[in-house]
This record gives structure tokens, C-alpha cells and sequence, in this order.
């Protein structure tokens, strides 16, 4: 499982860089980084942290390596609270994808810190009441994530109503909404979460 940073990164798939014969220290050294942030069996993960700009500029000189955007490796523009991390799967080829924590969705998506319920006194069914009654997309001990929903508006007002319930915007719940191929798919665990090194 491939980690991502609470900043602009970019992910490169392993299996297009094998293919195409890349190796690992010619893009470290091309992004003047002396290692990425995190890796696994199918990804590198590396960090950027200096804005959007620069980050269409790393994106368009990996093109000199014969490196497409969205097919070889895709721009991250993810900002998210620190409470809990998010880790990326390549579709369908990941034995951990679906043992780690619950899934997301960028398209419009929503996540909620289940401990806090309790803490503001707001029921499980008063929060399902916001989304139409309808279940969760993905659900632990800890996290409630939901969408695809719609659109900006629709994400707006589902914020807003939990928001009225007493969920505080960044500290409570926090909206997901990015571009991403369809080759990546994301979970989310609790930053705190105990259970991590055991999964």
C-alpha cells in the first residue's frame, strides 16, 4: 500500500516504468528528490509541497521520458485533514485493497470521523438521514466515507447539513473531490489507528 502526502505529489505506476525501462534513480534525479515518500509493489509516491504550478511542470518533463500523464503516472492535488491517511491501490491487482481501512470516493466524495458522533452527540441514523436514508459507501470502527454524489452542489449541501448537526468542516468530515485515472482507487484509515501495522 502506497501512502499519499497531505501535499501536490505525483504517483508513477512501477509496471509502466519496468516496461519502458526506467530506472527509479534517473527520476529521482530529474525531480531532485534523494528518495520518494513512499512505495510499494505497484506505485512510487513522490511529494512536491510547493504548489500547483510547479507541479504541471514536473508533470509536462516527465513527458521527455516518454512518460504520459494519467497512463504511466498522475498528478496529486489531494488536501486533506491530518487525522487520517490515505493509501492508494492499483485496481484489481492488490491482495491489501479492501483489508485496509474503507474506501473512498474523489468523485464528490465525503468522509466522516466516526468517534466524533459520540462526542457531538449526533446518531449514526441522523447522518444517514442527510444522505436520503441510503447506507454508507464504505464503513469501519472509525470512518464513514460517501459519494460518488452528484455534483459541487449536492456535496455543498451535504456538508452544510452536517455541518448543522454540529459536524465541524475539517475536524469532523471533509469533502474528496479530485480527478484520478481509473487504474487507482483509494482507502482511508484513522490517523490514530492502532490496527495498522496488523492489517
Amino acid at each position: 500500500m502506497a501512502r499519499l502526502a497531505w501535499c501536490e505529489g505525483v504517483i508513477f505506476r512501477k509496471s509502466q516504468l519496468e516496461e519502458k525501462e526506467i530506472k527509479t534513480s534517473v527520476l529521482l534525479e530529474h525531480l531532485q528528490a534523494s528518495k520518494f515518500y513512499d512505495e510499494d509493489q505497484f506505485f512510487l509516491v513522490h511529494s512536491v509541497n510547493y504548489g500547483r504550478e510547479l507541479l504541471e511542470q514536473i508533470g509536462a518533463g516527465l513527458q521527455q521520458f516518454g512518460l504520459a500523464k494519467n497512463v504511466d503516472f498522475c498528478l496529486t492535488e489531494v488536501d486533506f485533514p491530518t487525522w487520517f491517511r490515505l493509501f492508494g491501490f492499483e485496481v484489481n491487482k492488490s491482495s491489501e485493497e479492501r483489508r485496509i481501512g474503507v474506501q473512498v470516493s474523489f468523485q464528490h466524495g465525503l468522509v466522516i470521523r466516526k468517534p466524533r458522533l459520540i462526542e457531538v452527540g449526533v446518531s449514526r441514523q441522523a447522518v444517514l438521514d442527510v444522505f436520503g436514508g441510503a447506507g454508507p459507501l464504505d464503513e469501519d470502527d472509525d470512518l464513514m466515507s460517501f459519494g460518488p454524489l452528484g455534483d459541487e452542489t449536492v456535496l455543498e449541501e451535504k456538508c452544510q447539513a452536517l455541518m448543522s448537526l454540529g459536524m465541524d468542516y475539517g475536524f469532523d468530515q471533509v469533502d474528496l473531490n479530485a480527478e484520478f485515472p481509473d487504474w487507482i482507487t483509494f482507502r482511508a484509515i484513522l490517523e490514530d489507528d492502532p490496527d495498522l501495522e496488523t492489517r
